[in-house]
């Protein structure tokens, strides 16, 4: 089961650090009613989080579930201090992801001060699709709920690039051939239900089906 292994261009590497940037997005963060930070917010999952099946079982902790998708890199050397120049260099991969949440939990931890850990750290709260080779700097995508597109995102509309969050991370923590960074997701959120089907598209290519139980 474990380690969980990356596959990129027929090459496996197994998963080591997960970094996700929040509010990365302006309509998301209007959404939730948050308020834009200056630098790139992040904040990490445990390996154990990732989902290694098809299939989403809603825990019993939370009545509020929700999705976010969002564009997911793999680093495919080693490196800190990296200039936003060379950033784009140590990125080996590209696929979509889903950044489960548990929002009933995250507004108690957010109003306690606490990190958010019980609501986006929880198994199966992590979900990759199948990678592809990275092979240009801008990249959309979206999300299907039910077969109704629920989320639509563009890297070009990030208020913080790929290039930024890989120098911004490497400046305060050196970054790992194996790490995967989740780059924040795009207005839409919102709560799935027992029976739903998610699929996540990077430009017209399916890379993601999930089903919820």
């Amino acid at each position: 089961m474990f380690p969980y292994m990356i596959e990129i261009a027929r090459k496996k590497k197994d998963v080591q650090s997960i970094y996700c940037v929040g509010r990365n997005y302006l309509e998301h963060i209007n959404e939730l009613n948050n308020k834009p930070t200056d630098a790139p917010m992040i904040f990490i999952k445990p390996k154990g989080s990732i989902l290694l099946t098809q299939t989403m079982h809603i825990p019993k902790n939370t009545n509020e579930l929700h999705y976010e998708c969002e564009l997911v890199l793999s680093l495919g050397k080693s490196g800190e201090n990296i200039s936003e120049e060379k950033a784009l260099d140590y990125i080996d991969g590209i696929t979509v992801g889903i950044d489960f949440t548990a929002r009933d939990l995250q507004e108690i931890e957010k109003k306690s001060g606490h990190s958010w850990t019980l609501s986006k750290c929880q198994k199966g709260f992590t979900v990759l699709g199948e990678w592809q080779a990275f092979g240009k700097t801008e990249y959309n995508f979206h999300l299907l709920v039910n077969s109704d597109r629920k989320q639509t995102g563009d890297s070009n509309k990030m208020r913080f690039n790929f290039a930024k969050i890989i120098s911004y991370i490497s400046s305060m923590v050196p970054l790992y051939d194996g790490d995967i960074i989740y780059t924040g997701t795009p207005a839409g959120v919102s709560k799935v239900y027992t029976g739903d089907t998610l699929e996540g598209f990077i430009e017209d290519n399916r890379v993601l089906q999930l089903g919820i139980v």
